[in-house]
């Protein structure tokens, strides 16, 4: 099997602004199918649409790399999983991508945020990351039925709060996307 192929520099650009256009189009189709009721559509399409904002960020990054001659922070397997196949892969970008500079601190020293907007930020990015790690299952539970073994899963089972939680981690995500398509614009 031949592999992918990969977008030079040059085409970086006109994909990741397509990613972010697909990614915003995405979330007004699931808003469509939330006033019809289909929450379980709707929390898919959410999914779908931080994984194309993945998508774009990272070829906005990629195009940033190229202009500064600094090292792409992919391999090309990587790289090539992110724009083709790795759900999985999209998802951990996100919070990674998404992370508060509180959680990096923690991250990388442990040192706890002292003071409450500190520790709110964190809060909220534990309940990304927990989000995310679940995102491809909803995305799933969204579109298809299911036998877990004892019931059905179904779409139609999927409720208003789900969908509320996944427009807020996503909403912000896609919107400082944008800030950055304006960034690769700029170089």
């Amino acid at each position: 099997m031949a592999k992918a192929p990969l977008p030079r520099p040059d085409q970086a650009y006109e994909g990741g602004e397509a990613a972010i256009y697909n990614a915003e189009n995405l979330v007004e189709a699931a808003m469509a199918a939330a006033e019809k009721g289909n929450f379980g559509v709707a929390v898919g399409m959410v999914v779908l649409a931080v994984e194309e904002a993945v998508k774009a960020r990272v070829l906005f990054g990629f195009l940033l790399a190229s202009k500064v001659s600094a090292p792409f922070g992919l391999a090309d397997p990587q790289f090539r999983d992110v724009l083709h196949r790795n759900h999985s892969l999209r998802h951990i970008l996100a919070f990674w991508q998404g992370m508060s500079s509180e959680t990096h601190t923690l991250w990388v020293s442990g040192v706890m945020p002292t003071d409450e907007p500190g520790r709110e930020a964190l809060k909220r990015d534990l309940a990304t990351v927990r989000w995310l790690n679940e995102a491809n299952q909803a995305k799933l539970r969204g579109f298809y039925v299911n036998f877990d073994g004892a019931k059905w899963l179904q779409p139609k089972d999927v409720r208003p709060e789900d969908l509320k939680v996944a427009v807020s981690v996503a909403r912000p995500f896609i919107e400082e996307t944008r800030r950055q398509q304006g960034v690769a614009k700029s170089l």
